[in-house]
């Protein structure tokens, strides 16, 4: 039988157990909310590598042109 003092014991338990419970449920829910994200962020970052490629290839081809129409002229 349960005695008094058994209470803040089995309380204790209680908490720590339902913590941890709702600490793993919230995490996988957090988790499966934000990998569709994740998803599209590594798109993005492709994304924006490529455009800084072709940027890069523009500025160098318009710096040459530059360059060249000066040297003759």
């Amino acid at each position: 039988m349960l005695t008094s003092e058994d209470l803040p014991e089995t309380q204790k338990i209680i908490q720590k157990e339902t913590k941890f419970i709702v600490q793993e449920e919230t995490s996988r829910v957090v988790e499966k909310a934000i990998a569709p994200i994740k998803k599209d962020l590594k798109t993005i970052k492709s994304d924006m590598a490529q455009i800084r490629s072709d940027v890069k290839t523009i500025v160098n081809f318009f710096d040459m042109e530059f360059t060249l129409r000066s040297l003759i002229f």
